[in-house]
């Protein structure tokens, strides 16, 4: 593998290193963490996109677990998707790299821990979620077959209601 490395360099105290990037190899020598202003790139890993923070990959350089500001876009199904926007937090991936969850905090004002169904289905399964922009601040449950829209909803909307909605497998309130 080819990496260029920086000079690191200590304070004068010896107490602080400074690097731009460190990779993390395992005992076979394949890169399994990344962490640096920017993420390095290696050979191996599968992604190749920017990101400041720390990215964890599986042993076939897959991205697993990222913290970063801003997390990596979603991949699911296999293809990467923009994010509605960018957000600082945690995302997990499952063996293939398809987001299957995270917390984080948009930076147009969103605050949500949601976990996502496994692939091939691309939604949420269950979201906690702070939306200023929608007047929401509540608990999404959503089913893996059937209707598309939330079976259960528990919330406070910006005019102070709250909300507890059941629907069935149409989508339909009860």
């Amino acid at each position: 593998m080819n990496y260029v490395f920086a000079p690191a360099h200590a304070d004068d105290s010896g107490q602080v290193l400074r690097v731009r990037g460190l990779i993390v190899e395992d005992a076979q020598g394949k890169p399994r963490i990344l962490l640096g202003a920017p993420v390095p790139k290696v050979t191996g890993r599968k992604r190749q996109d920017d990101g400041i923070g720390m990215i964890i990959l599986n042993e076939n350089g897959t991205d697993r677990v990222a913290l970063a500001a801003p997390v990596p876009d979603p991949q699911a199904n296999g293809k990467v998707i923009r994010r509605e926007s960018p957000h600082a937090g945690l995302t997990f991936a499952d063996a293939e790299g398809n987001e299957r969850g995270g917390i984080g905090i948009s930076d147009g004002g969103r605050g949500v821990v949601c976990l996502d169904y496994p692939a091939p289905l691309v939604r949420e399964g269950v979201c906690l979620g702070v939306i200023p922009d929608q007047g929401f601040t509540g608990l999404i449950i959503g089913a893996e077959s059937g209707s598309e829209s939330d079976r259960a909803t528990m919330a406070v909307l910006k005019d102070g209601t709250s909300l507890i909605k059941l629907a069935d497998t149409n989508g339909i309130e009860r």
